[in-house]
This record gives C-alpha cells, structure tokens and sequence, in this order.
C-alpha cells in the first residue's frame, strides 16, 4: 500500500466528532490492508496523542517544543534542507514576500536549535503508512486573522510542512480533515491557478481529499477550485427542537392559564406568580423588560414573554456532533428529519392531524 496522510482542519468541531471519526477510518482501513503500524484504541486516547506530540507548540513554550523534539515524534527538518525545497518549489518574487513578512527561514515559529544547526519542527501522530498532523497556521502565533487573508503570504513553517508531504513523506493523497482548511485561500488568483499562486505551490500533485459538511455550500466551490480538493459530503450535527426547560415549561403553563382566566383575584395571582418566575429565570433581561420594585408584569409584556418561551421552544439545537459514515441514532430520526423538512412541514402535518 502506498502512504497516505490525513491532516485536520481548523474547523472540524463545528460540525464532526473528528477524533471519534478518524478512529473509526483508520481501524477500518487496517482492517482492508493498509499498513499502519498503530491505530488508537479510541478517541481519548487520540486526542492524548494529539495532545502529547501533534500539537503547534508557540514560541512561548521552548521547554515544552524541546521535550517534543526530544521524545522522536516529531519531524526535523535543517534548515538548509528546508531553504533547498524553498528555491525549489517558490519562484523568486514570491520568496521575497516570504521574506519581507516572516524574515530569513528558518524563522520563529516552531524552530529548535541544536548546536550550530537549526531545525523546523513539524508536530505529528506515526502511524506508519499514515501520519497525522495538525495543519500548520497562516502566521507565526494563533491569529485567526489571517486564515482568510488572501494578501499574506504562509510562513516558513507553513511551506516546510507541505513540501515535507511531498518530497520526503512521499505522500500518495492527503485528507484535509475538517470543514475548512486554510490551503485554499493563500494568496493567489480566484480560478485557473499556476505555480505562481500559493494554493498550487504548497499542494503540489498531491490529490487532496476533504470530508465537507453538506450545507457549506459557498466555500465547496472555491477549495475545489484552488485547491482541486475531491468533497466527501457528510451530514450536519442531527438537531431537534429545542424544547423547554422544565422551570420554562411551568412558566410557560401559567402563562397559558393567565390568559383564558377572567379578570379578578386569581388572575391576578397568576400574574403575581408569572413575574415572580420571570424574574428567577433572567427573563426580565432576555426579554428587555423593565420593572419598578414590587411591579408586576402588564399584559403586553407578558405576551412578550409567552413569545419569547415559543421562540425557544421552536429553535433547533443539535444533539450532537456527526461521526462519518454513521446515520443519526433511531430515536433521533424522527425528530431530526422533521428539523429538516421544516415549519411548513410540521405546521401541515398538524392540521391534517
């Protein structure tokens, strides 16, 4: 089997449990052949190894970067190796910006120094035939910034990182795990790209294959385009209505209740008792209402209330994160198709009920 390579993306957690998902792929493809030489028992113990040695380490931790470097996991690459594969693979005007930006290579990010010879340091999970890597950033610190900044060029980290994949991974394919990446939108023109665009330069010929949720819709287009990527559609999270909480849902009874009494002494009991619980529950707040001491609520406020309680119960929330390649539980297929198909739907089913 030739090798692969899988690398997350920066996105995943909004849509997919990744660690859970790529466990399951890659005790699936040991099952068909491939050569791994390890595969997590679950996803704990992944995210430990993420956590332990596939992790970006920042320039404020060299203690923790050394330890890294020191345990065998990680990748070093010279510097005078890595400067090589720049003059190869990024034409002249292009270095100048690199250089102009981020400095000489090998940089300040994620570099370790031995002696006289400096190293990039590329945090990874060997599996063998199959390694995992975070993807690196756009910059040389967290900045979420820059991920769809199309002006600044990558970093050497960046760039050392996918010429890895390439020119001694030897890599056959390349998974960008997670909705979305940054690799599509480096600098460069919008479609027919060439190797003075940056997308084309750090993909290289390596096919890039991307597990996309379904309803991205907008940006499916541009990393097929920039980035040639071959989309894997998964589902969304499976969402149900939102419902009531229980202190909610008494409310929302009295409420109701309130309303179809005549007026007197006991509406007015149920009035005391509605903004007594308005007030426990923050709704005064969430509601933007305004109360003077011992007030209660009027009537158009509390029909402000009572709406507020059926936006909520109306809303959908997702129960929890998609596994790739694993429909919804039973008990949720119901609930999560009706989400699907609507209030239109649900509104006529109901009057046919």
């Amino acid at each position: 089997m030739g090798k692969g390579e899988l690398m997350r993306g920066s996105a995943t957690g909004m849509f997919m449990n990744a660690p859970r998902s790529m466990v399951k792929i890659l005790g699936e493809m040991r099952q068909r052949g491939y050569k791994l030489s390890r595969v997590p028992d679950n996803e704990d113990q992944l995210l430990a190894w993420m956590t332990e040695y596939g992790r970006q380490i920042g320039v404020w931790a060299p203690g923790v970067l050394d330890r890294l470097v020191r345990s065998g996991h990680a990748v070093l690459i010279p510097t005078s190796k890595y400067q090589s594969w720049f003059e190869k693979h990024v034409p002249a005007d292009l270095r100048a910006d690199v250089l102009a930006k981020w400095g000489e290579a090998p940089g300040k990010f994620l570099v370790w120094e031995n002696a006289d010879e400096s190293y990039l340091v590329i945090p990874r999970i060997d599996l063998g035939n199959i390694t995992l890597l975070p993807q690196p950033l756009r910059g040389e610190a967290q900045d979420t910034s820059l991920v769809h900044d199309e002006r600044v060029p990558p970093p050497h980290n960046y760039l050392a990182t996918y010429f890895w994949l390439a020119e001694e991974f030897d890599a056959d394919a390349m998974i960008h795990f997670g909705t979305h990446g940054s690799e599509f939108l480096l600098p460069g023109k919008p479609t027919g790209l060439s190797g003075h665009d940056w997308p084309d330069i750090v993909m290289g010929e390596i096919p890039n294959i991307n597990p996309w949720v379904i309803n991205n819709l907008g940006e499916s287009s541009p990393v097929k385009r920039r980035a040639y990527a071959a989309l894997i559609d998964h589902l969304v999270p499976p969402s149900v209505n939102a419902g009531l909480a229980d202190e909610l849902e008494n409310l929302h009874g009295d409420i109701d209740k309130w309303i179809v009494l005549d007026d007197g002494l006991l509406k007015e009991k149920f009035r005391e008792s509605i903004t007594d619980q308005v007030i426990e529950n923050g709704l005064i707040v969430d509601c933007h209402l305004s109360l003077a001491d011992d007030e209660l609520l009027s009537n158009d406020q509390t029909k402000t209330v009572l709406a507020y309680l059926h936006d909520i119960h109306n809303e959908t929330t997702p129960v929890s994160l998609h596994v790739l390649g694993e429909p919804p539980r039973s008990d949720l297929l119901v609930p999560y198709l009706a989400t699907c198909l609507g209030s239109d739907f649900v509104g006529s089913r109901q009057a046919v009920d």
